[in-house]
């Protein structure tokens, strides 16, 4: 990723968020024009938090409890949708996720994934993660037979480490939607706040709002999942401490 590269996506991202704002701006007045349902309208329901992991006193490695919330993806084939090293794909699992010292962490191969919870649309999630250095990593969000989003992270050693998010079907990375709408690195042990309510996309790590309203268009229920994948510089290692997470649903009164 050259810096024109990353003009470019900032550019880009920059574009996209102001013409977001637009239009959300355009429909809140059409919808007080036209009697449909405003934010204002909508009704916010929020269930009980779900423990999904919590770290425990242990040496060495241990591979996931069966009864475990987290489970390890045995298949998931990604396409890029460009030739950029460090974007998310071509992604082949070859690894998997197991704790190592009480923590959830990749201990095996370079490209790893776990399902967090499957079946979900609008969610809160709230851990703490240890996720410094180079490399990759990603998010994916209601992911539903090859469809959904992802948000990914790669750390450059020169260029810093932009946040990107990009729709996918049929496993494959769509050019169009890649768009870059932060950039923060990860350096110590943080809070990670991340929600999806009425398909917009909510992101703090620590005290830094890395993603805002961010309109997720085609988004629907499927399965959050988590994953680490290879860059040049390697992949990114991922240490995780806690996660809990509660559905949350939407309605008008």
């Amino acid at each position: 990723m050259n810096s024109s590269q990353s003009r470019h996506g900032r550019a880009a991202g920059k574009t996209a968020l102001q013409a977001s704002g637009f239009v959300a701006a355009i429909v809140s007045v059409l919808c007080l024009c036209t009697g449909t349902l405003s934010a204002a309208d909508l009704k916010i329901t929020r269930g009980k938090w779900e423990t999904l992991f919590q770290a425990r006193r242990q040496v060495g490695q241990q591979p996931l409890p069966e009864n475990s919330p987290v489970k390890n993806l045995l298949k998931l084939d990604l396409k890029g949708a460009d030739t950029d090293p460090f974007h998310l794909g071509p992604f082949v699992i070859n690894g998997e996720f197991s704790t190592e010292n009480g923590l959830l962490t990749r201990t095996g191969g370079r490209n790893a994934a776990v399902e967090l919870v499957s079946d979900v649309e609008g969610f809160e999630l709230e851990g703490r993660i240890a996720a410094a250095g180079t490399g990759g990593w990603f998010w994916l969000l209601g992911w539903d037979q090859g469809h959904g989003y992802a948000l990914y992270n790669p750390t450059l050693r020169t260029s810093g480490s932009p946040w990107i998010i990009s729709e996918f079907r049929g496993d494959q990375g769509i050019k169009s939607t890649i768009v870059e709408i932060n950039r923060w690195e990860w350096r110590e042990p943080e809070t990670l706040k991340m929600s999806v309510i009425d398909s917009r996309l909510n992101l703090a790590v620590g005290t830094s709002i890395i993603a805002r309203d961010v309109e997720l268009v085609n988004y629907h229920n499927g399965s959050l999942m988590m994953g680490r994948y290879d860059t040049p510089y390697g992949p990114r290692t991922v240490q995780v401490q806690s996660l809990r997470f509660r559905r949350v649903t939407v309605s008008g009164d």
